[in-house]
């Protein structure tokens, strides 16, 4: 059984999860609690809390440098992601998941386990069940108009994310292909790409103890 005191700058699985960001408090709960059942990813050879994604700003969870984070928070994540404005490159891959065959050009994708993801994505609540042992996919595809990407901004603002140019659903694996030369992040940090990269949801892997 695990007791997790939060420590970062967005605490976005934390914060899912209603555990304080209050040091003090998030001790007390660890001891006065309730363990819950939760699922984990599983990456290749690797797992994660709460997400893997690729494409348009995930360099900017694990290159934004620790003291802006500190100083700005969230906004920290949103100047790096500037950065890469000018270079985003739209990746072909084939993903294939249950009865599912999805292939094209994308510029974001993320496998997450979350209710929201960079505190710029947030899930309805009714999508998202933290321990029901499916992830939650979105993609969105690279647009064939700069006039569409205001329909995918949109629909990331008002949490409808089945606008056209965008892929979401639920699946406890997928597999991804094409991507070997792909910067991942699991949960804020570096991984390598492979040429076929299989993600797993591990039903209720783990015991975390959160408030009454």
């Amino acid at each position: 059984t695990l007791g997790y005191i939060p420590a970062g700058t967005l605490n976005e699985w934390s914060t899912g999860l209603q555990i304080s960001k209050s040091i003090p408090t998030a001790a007390k709960d660890v001891i006065n609690g309730t363990p819950i059942q939760l699922d984990i990813g599983k990456f290749g050879d690797k797992y994660f809390s709460y997400t893997a994604s690729f494409g348009a700003f995930t360099g900017a969870s694990y290159s934004a440098p620790q003291a802006a984070k500190n100083v700005l928070g969230q906004a920290a994540y949103f100047f790096e992601g500037m950065k890469y404005l000018g270079s985003i490159k739209p990746l072909h891959l084939k993903i294939t998941c249950d009865d599912r065959e999805i292939e094209g050009d994308f510029l974001f994708g993320a496998i997450s386990n979350s209710m929201s993801l960079g505190g710029v994505v947030k899930f309805d609540e009714a999508e998202v069940k933290l321990n029901d042992g499916l992830f939650e996919v979105l993609l969105i595809r690279n647009p064939d108009n700069i006039l569409k990407y205001q329909t995918l901004i949109d629909g990331i603002i008002k949490k409808d994310l089945h606008r056209e140019g965008m892929e979401f659903f639920h699946t406890n694996k997928i597999t991804i292909s094409g991507g070997e030369d792909i910067s991942w992040t699991l949960d804020g940090e570096y991984a390598r790409g492979e040429e076929t990269v299989e993600i797993e949801n591990l039903h209720n892997a783990i015991e975390l103890i959160v408030p009454q």
